[in-house]
């Protein structure tokens, strides 16, 4: 088995797989957004690898404000819930994935 990190953009910090942030990181986030991760939280997905699309929104909030407070890369949610990261320079090893990433959908008229 892998082993789990935090899911702050850029942190190495290796945590349960249960657990969503490193101390440092979850302490970063407001109350209302820490409730609404483990109130969307299921037991056993971070065993099966299928959290819900509540989850995964909840998610994305969490690590875009934690990014936004250090000034790093924020995601890109997906709609089939993975978050790719913009490459900070070219050559990060993460713009293949970049460059796949689906473009906004326009507003409905």
């Amino acid at each position: 088995m892998t082993e789990h990190t935090c899911h702050a953009v850029g942190c190495p910090k290796i945590i349960l797989p249960k657990l969503f942030m490193c101390p440092e990181h979850w302490a970063k986030l407001p109350q209302p957004v820490q409730r609404l991760i483990w109130h969307h939280y299921r037991e056993g997905q971070e065993i099966d690898k299928s959290p819900t699309v509540d989850y995964i929104a909840a998610a994305f909030v969490a690590i875009s404000l934690v990014a936004l407070e250090e000034k790093k890369r924020m995601p890109t949610l997906h709609l089939g819930g993975a978050m790719i990261y913009p490459p900070q320079e070219p050559g990060d090893p993460q713009s293949k994935l970049a460059d796949t990433r689906s473009t906004a959908l326009p507003y409905p008229d």
